[in-house]
């Protein structure tokens, strides 16, 4: 089992230089969330939240609407590893666009699927735009 991690390792460890490479930015975080998705998906838990956090530091600072897509991928990822704090933040990092509420929509109903109610509740009420805010909040009963 150690040689196939061994393995599993260096393949990861050649996409992240190959994904690094990628100048376009939408393309460059859809790899990068795929690449933490892969990672996290056989336990490595730790080295998926850096090729996020990663990911994240060599975007460009948001701008809307240049880097909502790359911005949206890697917020997505993020909560698909259960990276929920640094989703939200990411998110919020976004401002008061019109992105912010369906992205932390998306986290939430992460949050919720994941078992953590209180977090989700919490940060669905949060959701400034009401229609969004019901949403959320519907997902998050969906999921008790």
């Amino acid at each position: 089992m150690a040689g196939l991690k061994d393995a599993a390792m260096i393949s990861f460890g050649h996409a992240l230089k190959n994904a690094r490479s990628i100048q376009d930015d939408v393309l460059r975080a859809q790899i990068s969330g795929d690449i933490a998705r892969a990672q996290a998906g056989i336990g490595l838990a730790s080295d998926a939240s850096k090729t996020l956090s990663d990911a994240v530091a060599a975007s460009k600072p948001f701008q809307f609407p240049q880097q909502a897509t790359p911005t949206l991928l890697l917020i997505n990822a993020e909560a698909d590893i259960g990276n929920f704090t640094e989703a939200v933040g990411l998110a919020r990092s976004m401002g008061q666009g019109p992105l912010r509420p369906t992205m932390l929509y998306v986290i939430a109903k992460a949050e919720a699927k994941s078992g953590k109610i209180a977090e989700a509740i919490e940060l669905a009420q949060s959701i400034d735009v009401p229609q969004g805010r019901a949403l959320a909040l519907a997902e998050i009963a969906g999921a008790m």
